[in-house]
């Protein structure tokens, strides 16, 4: 599954690429263009404001590139490691980042406006405008639903106990955020899609009053992520208040277990249901802290990445920035920052950041520099995974039933051997992102140790 989305996205960042090289082709020499005459009234202030203009999307289109290489690293080492085979934050982290992936296309958009014919004319067709506008919003509301997910996956993770979740109810999280990313997708092509086509030319009213209802489709979106950002917060600050009395709870037991262990009379026997009473307690605890540190503190930095870079996502949503933009757009002279284009400038390194979070273990960062056995093991697992998809492997029928991950391990089959459940719900500790390699053990298999 985590295969097939990649080269969904991969497949869909092919023709920013190619808007890019036309940019770049068309565009020329930028001054040179933009210094031509574009129109009987033109001034150099004019020019000035399309010179600046162009220069934030250049610079969002770079932080977009940028973001999307980092968010392909951060998939590549952990589908190549196997990290998310058996670890419940690592395979949240990875939709994480696939919906980041899915924005920083979206926002990689080339939109730069070139003198033609005696006027500035977008280089970007409508067409691809609107599929790249539709990634972004997706990829936005993508990210704002696997937050939402981080944070009730922690709640319920503190009160359990447990380091893992029921995978039906993993498996409906997972779903339910794609959903709302592939329905923001789907809904913005449908319903925006032809008011932008009918607003191409700006001149008559119906094609104003099209662009009107184009920008009204956007602000509604954004009005609609702030709902939910309202709702993570509240959610986030209940999980706060969780870790603050679970955290005074610990504490208050460790200070009565050491006092009653300095005072408690050996001779006297104690009372059996009040010991089993907190011993029960005790080890509830123990799995609260233990859910803590490999579930709820690992996720942590990711959560306050997204808080800090909610603010100009919030800015873009408040009607002061809409008639800021208004206005800048209207003098249409000297340098100046659209406050759009300036937020969007902001929230294209949000994903680049996110995936600094990810790096900031020194194990992600030395399997990241390995390329060649990031390249080994991607080839290895996407080749078995279509040989199995097409019926190519012997697996799909029984022959060998046995994860084939192992490295450096060769199976014999013999017969009759247990199978692994590389899918099984035990969580593994450790490794970079959370989880381990995705190597899996059976004591019912046998295997000899190969050389490399």
């Amino acid at each position: 599954m985590t295969a097939s989305l990649l080269l969904l996205v991969v497949a869909a960042a092919a023709p920013t690429a190619a808007q890019s090289t036309t940019a770049v082709s068309e565009s020329g020499d930028d001054d040179a263009h933009l210094n031509e005459d574009c129109g009987a009234g033109e001034t150099e202030g004019v020019a000035e404001y399309w010179r600046s203009y162009n220069g934030v999307i250049y610079a969002t289109v770079v932080f977009g590139w940028l973001s999307i290489l980092a968010c392909l690293a951060v998939l590549a080492v952990s589908y190549a490691h196997g990290k998310g085979r058996r670890s419940l934050r690592a395979r949240i982290i990875a939709g994480l980042f696939v919906s980041n992936l899915v924005f920083s296309i979206g926002i990689a958009n080339p939109n730069v406006y070139v003198c033609q014919s005696g006027t500035y004319t977008q280089v970007v067709g409508p067409t691809t405008e609107v599929g790249l506008k539709a990634l972004l919003y997706g990829g936005k509301m993508g990210m704002m639903a696997y937050e939402l997910f981080i944070v009730v996956t922690s709640i319920a993770m503190l009160r359990s106990g447990t380091i893992n979740m029921p995978r039906a109810y993993e498996i409906l999280g997972h779903a339910i955020c794609f959903a709302v990313g592939l329905t923001v997708f789907v809904f913005f092509v449908l319903k925006a899609g032809p008011q932008w086509e009918a607003a191409q030319g700006w001149q008559t009213p119906e094609e104003l009053e099209a662009e009107v209802r184009w920008s009204a489709i956007g602000k509604d979106l954004m009005d609609g992520w702030v709902v939910l950002f309202g709702i993570f917060i509240l959610l986030w600050v209940g999980l706060r208040f969780q870790l603050h009395m679970l955290t005074k709870e610990w504490g208050a037991v460790v200070a009565e277990t050491k006092e009653e262990w300095q005072h408690e009379d050996r001779w006297i026997a104690p009372d059996t249901a009040v010991h089993d009473a907190r011993d029960r307690k005790q080890q509830l605890m123990d799995l609260q802290k233990q859910s803590y540190r490999e579930v709820v503190m690992p996720l942590a930095p990711y959560v306050w990445t997204f808080l800090a870079f909610s603010i100009p996502a919030i800015v873009m949503a408040t009607d002061y920035c809409t008639a800021e933009t208004t206005r800048v757009d209207s003098r249409n002279s000297g340098p100046a920052i659209e406050c759009f284009m300036g937020c969007y400038m902001v929230l294209a390194l949000r994903p680049l950041a996110t995936a600094a979070v990810y790096f900031r273990d020194p194990q992600c960062r030395a399997e990241l520099r390995d390329c060649r056995t990031i390249g080994r093991k991607l080839w290895r697992r996407l080749s078995d995974s279509f040989a199995w998809a097409f019926g190519l492997d012997d697996r799909r029928h029984g022959t060998v039933r046995f994860n084939r991950q192992l490295e450096g391990v060769r199976i014999i089959d013999d017969g009759d051997v247990g199978e692994v459940d590389a899918g099984s719900d035990h969580d593994g500790v450790g490794g970079c992102g959370g989880g381990d390699d995705g190597t899996a053990t059976g004591a019912s298999v046998r295997y000899e140790l190969m050389e490399d």
